[in-house]
């Protein structure tokens, strides 16, 4: 992936999760998990933390059992010393998650979009950033701002004490979807600006490879 005409290799990808900035919504999401079977998280908010190459900017992402699906996220780019934004989906296999929530995201591709904006062009506007998400052909999964969510600036700063490489990538947490969470076989996704007019897309199908007949 290139930024501003350089080549732009993180060293790591961190999921950030349960980033709502409503603490008592968070709580009760987390007891609605566990009430799935799906186990409390160890901090709120959490950080998952990955190798690079679990990303992809591709168009399509193979998993390994019906049970995946996308959620959109805005996601933070560092890349010495400047810090940049974009949007992603954290693919995620929901059967996993049940038993471990790192394993569920480890297992599946984060898609990124290949358009970056400068964190500073809209630091200013953040909460006004529109999050939407579309399944199937065109049916409404997601619709949120960033006012939802935690900062970025706050979440680099919870991160700080842990220490953070020259270059890397931050999911920010996600907003809700629209009539629960379920796979589909095509997921899409769009950030945007109402401020300036800008808008960043992404979209991929998915394929399911699942076990071959007569395998053990």
């Amino acid at each position: 992936m290139a930024i501003d005409g350089g080549s732009f290799d993180p060293a790591m990808v961190i999921v950030a999760g349960f980033t709502g900035r409503d603490r008592d919504a968070v709580m009760s999401h987390i007891a609605e998990l566990e009430a799935e079977g799906i186990g409390r998280p160890e901090a709120v908010p959490s950080f998952y933390r990955f190798p690079p190459w679990v990303l992809t900017t591709g168009n399509r992402v193979r998993v390994g059992g019906g049970e995946t699906s996308g959620e959109a996220e805005i996601a933070l780019l560092v890349h010495r010393g400047r810090r940049y934004v974009t949007l992603a989906s954290d693919h995620t296999d929901r059967a996993l998650e049940k038993l471990d929530i790192w394993a569920s995201k480890h297992v599946c591709p984060k898609v990124l979009a290949a358009e970056v904006w400068s964190l500073e062009s809209v630091l200013d506007h953040w909460d006004r950033l529109q999050l939407r998400s579309r399944i199937h052909d065109g049916v409404p999964y997601q619709d949120g701002t960033a006012a939802e969510l935690l900062g970025p600036l706050e979440l680099l700063e919870r991160l700080a004490p842990t220490g953070l490489p020259d270059s890397f990538v931050m999911l920010c947490g996600t907003v809700p979807t629209i009539g629960g969470i379920r796979p589909s076989e095509r997921f899409a996704a769009t950030l945007s600006d109402p401020v300036t007019g800008r808008r960043i897309e992404l979209a991929y199908g998915v394929e399911v490879l699942g076990r071959e007949s007569g395998s053990r």
